[in-house]
């Protein structure tokens, strides 16, 4: 491992050129007005797209495990005493299992607080009160939701109510990595991998378009070179790949902006690696290849534990979510290197939520 560690002595330096004064100004007062336009584009375009104002009204979705088809649905807020009309317009039946759509009458900054009613073919009527909801969010009906059982139990509404603060969401995540490893004056050549895992999404009742976003990972990184690597100069035909597997957990503060029924989401955090394996493979000129397994530890080849932040953004399309991540390492992975050396990349990522 160490033989790849180097410090490089040839830096380039780009070359300057003298300038009169009055071209200088010319080209200072250009640059202002290309970055005065630039922020007016942004702002254009986030104010057109609903960044500053949300317009929408977002969608929810009713999932039936009720037991028996359900004929009728309604939807009213706390302060009305009307159901108003069949939100299923007397046509559809929802068999059990299957779940449907409702249009909210009003955006979330205006009401987040529903109360849900759904009445079977055996003319038994199911209520759910004081639902907070979210863009795209799911409520489940089941046989407990029999409006005669709620009625003979306050204790239980009660308890309902104070569960219904906090909004979990459990998911799967797969995606696509393209890491490398770099430092100051060395950098390597981006290296595919995969992650894949499970994460968890809560919602907050006073802050319904805030979210923490938590993730448990399995994913591949490392890096790779053609022509050098980790500051040593690789000789004609030679490459040379770092693999490394790292359990990783993730912790995010998510933003989602509201577009009727696709929403736009941001998130940032901080993430802790745990290197659970690593192998270093050199493919020579005619087709010889050595690999060396990586040793992990304080005195080894390189540390087990790395920490950094991440950030994402992406399309949320009801229960699924795809995405751009970021990551960026903190720790110098290799204790006995002349250069701080981290972990960098990103992914394409694609979230299914439950």
């Amino acid at each position: 491992m160490q033989q790849f560690i180097k410090k490089s002595s040839n830096v380039m330096v780009p070359k300057t050129f003298s300038k009169t004064e009055a071209s200088q100004k010319s080209q200072n007062s250009k640059k202002r007005k290309r970055i005065i336009s630039f922020f007016r584009l942004i702002f254009i375009v986030c104010f057109s797209t609903g960044l500053f104002a949300q317009t929408d009204n977002p969608s929810i979705t009713i999932v039936n495990n009720t037991g028996y088809p359900i004929i009728s649905a309604f939807l009213a807020t706390q302060a009305s005493e009307n159901w108003g009309s069949n939100r299923l317009g007397g046509v559809d039946i929802i068999s059990n299992g299957q779940s449907f759509s409702l249009r909210l009458p009003n955006a979330l900054n205006v009401v987040n607080r529903y109360d849900i009613r759904l009445n079977d073919l055996n003319g038994v009527t199911y209520v759910q009160k004081n639902v907070l909801v979210s863009a795209n969010s799911r409520v489940v009906f089941t046989k407990d939701d029999d409006e005669s059982k709620i009625a003979s139990s306050q204790n239980e509404t009660s308890s309902k109510d104070e569960e219904d603060e906090i909004i979990t969401f459990w998911g799967i995540r797969g995606g696509y990595n393209f890491t490398r490893i770099t430092g100051k004056e060395i950098s390597t050549d981006l290296k595919p991998g995969f992650q894949i895992g499970m994460v968890w999404e809560r919602f907050f009742s006073d802050f319904p378009n805030i979210s923490s976003v938590n993730g448990l990972l399995f994913t591949t990184q490392g890096c790779q070179g053609s022509t050098s690597f980790l500051g040593k100069t690789l000789g004609a035909n030679e490459t040379v790949k770092m693999n490394l597997n790292y359990l990783q957990y993730q912790s995010n503060i998510q933003l989602i902006t509201d577009w009727g029924n696709t929403n736009l989401y941001a998130r940032i955090g901080l993430y802790v690696s745990c290197a659970v394996g690593g192998k270093l493979k050199v493919e020579e000129s005619g087709g010889i290849t050595k690999e060396e397994k990586i040793k992990f530890g304080a005195a080894k080849d390189m540390r087990r534990w790395d920490f950094g932040w991440c950030f994402g953004t992406g399309l949320e399309f009801g229960i699924t979510q795809v995405g751009l991540e970021f990551v960026n390492g903190f720790i110098n992975l290799i204790p006995e290197g002349k250069h701080k050396l981290t972990n960098t990349g990103g992914a394409i990522t694609l979230t299914f939520l439950f």
